[in-house]
């Protein structure tokens, strides 16, 4: 679990640590950090953990393996719940309280079939403990979920960073990532008041039955972000936005490449559009990386600012971007339209639409 593997978040976020006893009280005294201070949690663990690497495994640090846990598990640390946990379970060490929030970290973290391993054997030893009977049935349903858009297994991605099907049960991860408002403004997505809302939200989303939104996943750092696809037959649209603290590090434009190989290997994308706000320098940057060119083309929006961008392997006629765009406006229920091209003098409007009928625009902006 070294925190390097990534490049440092912010120098000045890792200064120089207390003794471990004395981080030990203060994490517990205050029990839960505010989500500004949720990073420097997570550096610290891991700082103790790399200076001290008989922590992990020597019998006489079983008590502050089971208080590092308990920080851990204060923070939503999943990455670290899952070595620390795994660590105590296979040493004999844990209590019914730690093994769940194993198998929890590994259900959160799309790792669904230890996650319902580990909670067939809680409810073996376990057979009339709720929370054992709950979570397991939590698991199961996961499994079962008949996601709109074919998934060739519970995640996709590679050995840092996966893409897993957003659920209910990262309500705490999705809120400890949003916390900086920027990425709502930026996104044009809801505030989510309560928690309440934020599942009423993932409920409308998941009614739609040509997109999925994915928890972007971090081998050290868990959940860092989010990114999502609508797919109008064979053309997408999609935005992501990732948590504050690990911007700038690449992350983004590698969870969208794993979304375009995801979606061009199994649902037969061809070309996908974005949008930006003409200010977000960042995000611009971002797509261009990402193969994305700006659409020639004049767009009537209800907001201000806003860039349209495409992605393919072949230049298009502004006909045929008009058609396409044309397509996914409709598709999306989205306000914007195409005004009238120029071709050889003559003005052209797009045809009317003759395809599905309308959605409801879910926000689809790039952060």
């Amino acid at each position: 679990m070294s925190a390097d593997r990534v490049p440092p978040v912010i120098p000045a976020l890792n200064p120089p640590q207390p003794p471990l006893a004395q981080a030990l009280c203060t994490w517990e005294a205050e029990g839960r950090p505010h989500p500004e201070a949720r990073i420097t949690w997570l550096l610290a663990l891991r700082h103790y953990l790399d200076a001290d690497p008989g922590l992990g495994r020597h019998p006489g640090h079983a008590e502050t393996r089971a208080r590092l846990l308990a920080v851990a598990v204060a923070c939503d640390d999943l990455p670290l719940i899952r070595h620390l946990g795994g660590i105590r379970h296979a040493l004999g060490e844990a209590c019914l309280a730690e093994e769940l929030d194993l198998a929890v970290a590994c259900w959160r973290g799309g790792e669904l079939e230890p996650a319902l391993d580990l909670s067939r054997r809680l409810l073996f030893t376990h057979p009339y403990e709720d929370r054992c009977t709950a979570l397991h049935a939590a698991i199961l349903a996961t499994l079962r979920q008949p996601w709109c858009l074919p998934m060739p297994g519970p995640a996709w991605g590679d050995a840092s960073l996966r893409l897993v099907p957003l659920d209910h049960a990262h309500c705490d991860d999705f809120a400890w990532a949003y916390h900086d408002p920027e990425i709502a403004t930026r996104c044009c997505l809801p505030r989510f008041a309560d928690a309440a809302e934020w599942h009423a939200w993932v409920d409308d989303c998941r009614a739609f039955d040509d997109q999925m939104t994915f928890a972007v996943w971090h081998r050290d750092w868990g959940f860092i972000g989010s990114v999502s696809l609508v797919m109008a037959e064979d053309v997408g649209f999609f935005y992501y936005w990732i948590a504050a603290d690990f911007q700038g590090l690449g992350l983004g434009p590698k969870a969208a490449r794993l979304l375009f190989e995801l979606s061009e290997t199994h649902w037969g994308l061809r070309v996908c559009y974005a949008k930006c706000f003409a200010d977000n320098l960042p995000s611009r940057k971002a797509l261009a990386k990402l193969g994305f060119t700006p659409v020639e083309l004049a767009i009537r929006s209800d907001r201000d600012g806003e860039r349209y961008y495409r992605r393919a392997s072949s230049q298009a006629s502004a006909a045929t971007l008009a058609e396409e765009l044309r397509f996914l406006f409709m598709r999306m229920g989205s306000a914007a339209r195409v005004c009238a091209i120029s071709t050889g003098g003559a003005h052209v409007r797009p045809k009317p639409n003759s395809h599905s009928p309308l959605i409801q625009e879910a926000c689809r902006h790039v952060q």
